[in-house]
């Protein structure tokens, strides 16, 4: 089987083996959310840790070889004799990461609610709507972060009027919250200078003097924004006011947050907002395949939970999936159905 997962922070090409599954690099590097001692660079998009999906990954994996998902490994054999291969791939952004399961060249993805919303419904990047996307739960919640240095003296969105901005690589997850946010704020990339970099090559031309601000989109902390906090004297522009109530009327996948004081080096709390990842299952797996597939999940939890803080503290069965705004799968709906929970997608 072949998990997308939007993962630019993994650079060494072959990440790591467990079972029958592979992990490989796509696309740009860096340590995005923050895989330590890795190069920095291109993560942009919905998915910047690895090791939220390593742990599903490998959590899955060792119920798979314990026979608790003997339809996927009938599904793997049959897939074998006709030359196919398991693996989990890293790719470049939600965008990306859509396509190719629309294109049925994979079964699971992971990608931001917005980019999700924009292509069951057909706009921003999408310009057809594509109802057959299928859910199986939301995971953890990816913050806004726009960040800057204090000599840039930008202190709110409407003051990157003239700046130079990185705002994500093209149709990342990244990206696509920088042109939702400037024009919930009134404004077009035409008001600033714009540069389509992922937010670590962003950060770096910040250290340079050649970019003024960066959007992040990522959990956190996030690990290149820490190391720019404790190098320079780095500020979070809020996310606020009437811009953020234009984006959350708007965009309701949105939600109003806050990055907590001492995240960095803010002493303070800063307004922001967030957007939840989705795992996406391709709409042509069995419903009985999906169905184990959430058992894998769920039945032994910690071992997802210890992977890492993020999933300790954003995947339990107990939130649900009433955030998830477009359809279950039916084999995920069944499940959670059948574990007491409503489905109003569904």
């Amino acid at each position: 089987m072949h998990y997308l997962f939007d993962n630019g922070g993994v650079t060494d090409g072959l990440l790591g083996r467990f079972g029958d599954f592979r992990f490989r690099q796509h696309g740009s590097t860096g340590t995005g959310g923050g895989v330590p001692g890795r190069r920095r660079g291109g993560c942009s998009g919905a998915f910047c840790g690895y090791r939220q999906s390593h742990g599903i990954c490998n959590h899955c994996n060792r119920s798979y070889q314990r026979n608790l998902l003997s339809d996927w490994r009938s599904f793997r054999d049959g897939a074998r004799q006709g030359g196919a291969q398991d693996h989990a791939q890293a790719t470049g952004a939600s965008v990306e990461n859509i396509n190719l399961i629309t294109a049925g060249e994979a079964e699971l993805a992971i990608a931001m609610q917005d980019s999700v919303m924009q292509a069951y419904e057909g706009f921003g990047a999408f310009e057809t709507p594509n109802t057959e996307l299928r859910a199986a739960m939301r995971l953890w919640p990816n913050y806004v972060q726009l960040v800057t240095t204090a000599n840039t003296g930008i202190k709110s969105v409407e003051d990157l009027k003239g700046k130079r901005v990185g705002v994500g690589a093209p149709n990342s997850g990244v990206e696509l919250n920088a042109r939702m946010i400037y024009e919930a704020y009134g404004m077009t990339y035409e008001d600033s200078e714009v540069d389509y970099l992922s937010y670590g090559e962003a950060i770096d031309q910040m250290k340079n003097g050649q970019c003024d601000a960066a959007f992040v989109t990522s959990g956190l902390p996030n690990s290149t924004v820490s190391e720019l906090a404790f190098s320079y004297d780095m500020v979070i522009v809020p996310i606020d006011g009437d811009g953020r109530d234009n984006l959350i009327n708007k965009y309701p996948f949105f939600a109003a947050s806050i990055i907590p004081a001492d995240t960095y080096n803010n002493e303070e709390d800063v307004e922001s907002v967030f957007v939840y990842n989705i795992m996406l299952v391709n709409k042509d797996l069995s419903n009985d395949m999906v169905y184990d597939m959430m058992d894998c999940i769920f039945n032994d939890i910690g071992s997802i939970k210890a992977s890492h803080n993020t999933a300790d503290q954003n995947i339990d069965v107990t939130f649900g999936v009433d955030d998830v705004k477009i359809p279950l799968h039916d084999g995920a709906a069944k499940w959670w159905q059948d574990h007491g929970y409503d489905t109003p997608q569904n």
